[in-house]
């Protein structure tokens, strides 16, 4: 058993004077942590005016002035020329030091206090309000910094080329579809800038012109990361930090403490699901957590550690391959000598009934009957089609979520150690198959269900093997693999499945089979 971090998300079944408490929370955490971004920045501008960092070539040991020991001097300051060790000369805007100057615990009063701005009653908030705005600042000013490392070596690169030419040349390029852009308005970019780079390559022979576009690009990138970036700024604050304590469990209840002192009562949705972690909850109490609002809703995301079964090696497992079509799903497991041993057919048609049924009706809301229909009536069919809501998505990953566990729950029953081959057609179902066949190809939730597939195996610890859609599409015999053809081109199995064809007959043995089958027997021969 190996143990493994997880996060529960558990819906919230607020009453309102909760929500109105938490909303209070948010908002005050949304103002706050606005202010505290302002502060940090303004202390990390004063360090980059005092101090530069040495090249790193160019670094030495020896004692800082600051803190009288020795140490690598990374940083020079400019007033006093004086070199310092990178925790001096960065302590200006370390959390440490900014929390401790702009928020006053007790009695001790500071210049720019974080209590001054907003009140909260529960001043514990006001460590993890920081603590959050820190972190966001620490990532914008990391990505900040290295847009701008990029910046100085793509400029070097460009002021130290040698041939002076094709620099010239890839600068001309913007110039010519600037000024062709300016003559005709009504040109896209993208055209005019195809006219100017036929024209300035219209001197220099293919290899030069592959070496000036390579130039063209780092040009490119220069104007990218020139471009000013805007500092972080919440307009609505979506995620809170609660301080370990102010979340507990307490014989199966969960107690939160929001904007008033004292913890109160919180009911919850999925407790029938939560029952399985109800008991490690109460027994790790002390957990920091997040309350994260999505779509109106507020959701606790609640760590904790699980102990899962470690998985054998992949190549001890049983393969099992899952495949599906609009109609059906088959599940199909295979012995050590990749021979066919068992299969399991699932029907989904009463789902490809629903999704044609939902289309239709759909149509039949949408469609304006006659030219000389009133407006009144269409509007009252609109409102029909937002009376039924997301009806026809949560039927689907409903149906989904339920066939995918009935998969799983059959590979379990029969292997102890089993795997799973999976034919990923995420990439292949998105191209356009014609107007008939894309029609059928978007009753069929393919992705969806190998999706939710991925997830209920994971949950198992069942190791999935995910087969590339390239090197399966082509229709081939499993018995002579002879590749089968469609015409003059070559068939193609994800075509077959979307039209439905169940057997598959081969042109040159004449082998016939399901064909599910044949594709399976092809997956399983791969590996």
């Amino acid at each position: 058993m190996e143990n493994v971090m997880k996060t529960v998300g558990i819906k919230l079944n607020l009453i309102i004077p909760q929500e109105q408490e938490l909303k209070t929370l948010f908002e005050a955490f949304r103002t706050g942590i606005n202010w505290s971004l302002n502060e940090i920045e303004k202390r990390y501008q004063v360090f980059v005016s005092r101090f530069e960092e040495i090249p790193k070539e160019n670094r030495i040991d020896g004692v800082c002035p600051e803190c009288n020991t020795e140490k690598n001097l990374t940083f020079l300051n400019r007033y006093t020329n004086r070199k310092y060790c990178s925790s001096c000369a960065m302590k200006t805007y370390s959390e440490y030091t900014v929390r401790k100057e702009i928020y006053g615990v007790g009695d001790r009063v500071v210049a720019n206090d974080l209590k001054s701005v907003i009140e909260i009653p529960v001043k514990t908030h006001y460590a993890m309000l920081f603590s959050q705005a820190y972190a966001m600042w620490k990532s914008y000013n990391a990505w900040r910094i290295k847009r701008n490392r990029e910046l100085g070596v793509v400029e070097a690169e460009l002021s130290s080329y040698p041939d002076q030419r094709y620099l010239h040349a890839a600068m001309l390029i913007e110039q010519k579809a600037a000024d062709t852009k300016r003559s005709n308005p009504k040109m896209i970019w993208k055209t005019a800038k195809a006219h100017a780079t036929k024209e300035v390559f219209r001197d220099f022979s293919d290899k030069e012109q592959k070496e000036i576009r390579r130039l063209h690009d780092k040009l490119m990138d220069v104007r990218r990361l020139k471009r000013p970036i805007s500092f972080p700024h919440l307009e609505e604050c979506r995620t809170i930090m609660m301080a370990s304590g102010f979340v507990q469990w307490d014989n199966g209840e969960l107690y939160l403490t929001l904007w008033g002192k004292g913890r109160k009562r919180i009911d919850f949705w999925g407790k029938e699901y939560l029952k399985q972690y109800i008991l490690k909850m109460e027994a790790d109490n002390n957990v920091y957590c997040n309350i994260t609002k999505k779509n109106g809703d507020y959701y606790l995301m609640y760590p904790l550690e699980i102990k899962v079964k470690q998985p054998p090696a992949i190549e001890e497992c049983d393969p099992f391959v899952v495949l599906s079509s609009p109609t059906r799903i088959g599940v199909f497991g295979y012995d050590e000598d990749g021979a066919l041993n068992s299969v399991k057919w699932m029907s989904t048609g009463q789902l490809a009934f629903s999704k044609r049924h939902f289309k239709e009706k759909r149509a039949e809301i949408t469609v304006r009957k006659s030219p000389d229909e009133k407006m009144r009536k269409i509007r009252r069919r609109r409102k029909k089609i937002r009376r039924r809501g997301n009806v026809e998505q949560r039927y689907v990953s409903t149906y989904n979520h339920q066939i995918s566990r009935k998969v799983v729950d059959y590979i379990m029953e029969q292997s102890e150690n089993p795997k799973i081959l999976l034919w990923d057609v995420g990439n292949g179902i998105t191209q356009n198959f014609g107007k008939q066949l894309n029609y059928l190809k978007n009753l069929w939730p393919v992705v969806q269900q190998q999706d939710y597939l991925r997830h209920k195996a994971m949950q198992v610890s069942i190791p999935i093997v995910e087969i590339k859609y390239n090197k399966c599409n082509d229709l081939v015999c499993s018995s002579c693999g002879a590749k089968q053809k469609n015409g003059k081109k070559p068939a193609k199995a994800i075509t077959q499945l979307i039209k439905g064809i169940k057997n598959f007959k081969c042109e040159s043995c004449g082998y016939e089979v399901n064909q599910l089958i044949n594709q399976a027997n092809n997956i399983v021969s791969m590996q």
